[in-house]
């Protein structure tokens, strides 16, 4: 299982600070080193990188949609509580969609290591419960 650390750096773009996914090409990199992927286990780990990063850009550019409708909501007189709602509701929808898209891409991911490889990786980047704040 990969811990949370391991999701936040994949996240946070590793050392860069900002919340985007980290570059697929990076990722996979590191994880062929640290791990001694095979090359059958290194195309189908990058098919899945490359597709939860393009998925998330999307997801994420909905989210800020999203907010920026609920605040030009806020800024009405008077605010209309029942479109407030709604808006708020889609949000936090699109903030779910984006975090299990997430979970399911690290769990196919996780399905290609051997046990080896997942304890190692635990051993890596530490092991939490909890995914990732989106």
């Amino acid at each position: 299982m990969m811990g949370s650390g391991m999701m936040e750096m994949m996240e946070s773009g590793g050392m860069g600070g900002h919340r985007d996914l980290m570059e697929p090409g990076p990722m996979l990199r590191m994880l062929k080193t640290e791990l001694a992927l095979s090359e059958g286990q290194e195309k189908p780990l990058k098919d899945i990188l490359y597709q939860v990063a393009k998925a998330q850009i999307k997801q994420r550019a909905d989210v800020r949609v999203a907010e920026l409708e609920l605040q030009q909501l806020l800024e009405a007189d008077p605010v209309e509580m029942g479109k407030v709602e709604a808006k708020v509701k889609e949000v936090e929808g699109l903030r779910t969609a984006l975090r299990l898209n997430w979970i399911k891409a690290h769990e196919q991911a996780k399905s290609l290591l051997t046990p080896e490889q997942r304890q190692k990786l635990e051993h890596i980047w530490g092991v939490r419960d909890l995914p990732p704040r989106i």
